[in-house]
């Protein structure tokens, strides 16, 4: 009853970014028709710089619920692209490659935190410079990712719509009565 009640209902995604798109993944997967809307071309802002990075940069420094976030999405990626490859024989090509953290890493809060969060972590010394290696970070092919992600909503009848942008909300007495783009499209 669910799955027929949400097929009867539509959401519009803006933005077709990583997050846009796995948003719009879990939507489909859930019987929702979605539309996904992004000014460029999916992936080609943020994820196309930067979507493939999974672990942040020195998480010692930032507070824990960013932390429990950061990881608890990363951990969730071998599994997704798992399924990506599965679903659309597009690999995104997972690959943990480990990340090592030059100075100054901050030393033994870092070590402390990886400790506290089961992060494998190491001290290296290499031509007198010691560094932080955290073998098991990962990261994944961002282009791969988005022709995967592109492949499965499409394959899930997702419309996408790029190159439009939207207009600013239009609403009456308080509630949204549509939202259109600079072009004249109609959502």
């Amino acid at each position: 009853a669910d799955r027929a009640m949400s097929m009867s209902k539509r959401v519009l995604v803006a933005g077709g970014g990583i997050i846009g798109c796995l948003s719009a993944m879990v939507l489909a997967e859930r019987g929702w028709r979605v539309s996904l809307i992004d000014q460029g071309v999916l992936g080609g802002e943020s994820s196309w710089a930067g979507g493939g990075i999974l672990f942040p940069l020195l998480p010692w420094n930032y507070t824990e619920p960013v932390n429990q976030l950061a990881l608890a999405g990363a951990s969730q990626y071998l599994m997704l692209c798992e399924q990506l490859l599965a679903i659309t024989g597009i690999d995104p090509q997972y690959q943990a490659c480990g990340m090592r953290i030059m100075p100054n890493y901050g030393d033994e809060a870092a070590l402390q935190w990886c400790q506290a969060h089961g992060i494998a972590a190491e001290k290296k010394l290499e031509k007198q410079v010691e560094s932080l290696w955290l073998p098991q970070v990962a990261q994944v092919r961002n282009p791969r990712l988005m022709q995967a992600l592109q492949a499965f909503l499409l394959a899930r009848g997702v419309q996408i719509f790029e190159n439009v942008a939207l207009a600013p909300l239009q609403a009456e007495e308080g509630r949204l009565t549509a939202w259109s783009s600079i072009g004249g499209l109609r959502f």
